[in-house]
């Protein structure tokens, strides 16, 4: 995900804040995601890793594009 000035300052107090926790990714009012907060994130460039399989991951990428 890509997110703009707003966001990246927002999503950078909530993962410094949540580190070893895990944090929901909501779109269109719904979880599409909970990872767990592995370090801060202070870039606007936000990526998620987990045991996905391939499949599993392009669903998660389309709902996250139409969120």
């Amino acid at each position: 995900m890509n997110l703009t000035a707003d966001g990246t300052a927002a999503f950078q107090t909530a993962t410094k804040n949540t580190v070893g926790s895990r944090i929901a990714i909501v779109a269109a009012g719904r979880i599409v995601s909970a990872p767990t907060v592995q370090a801060p994130i202070t870039s606007g460039d936000v990526v998620v890793t987990s045991g996905l399989t391939e499949r599993e991951a392009r669903s998660l990428a389309t709902r996250l594009d139409a969120g």
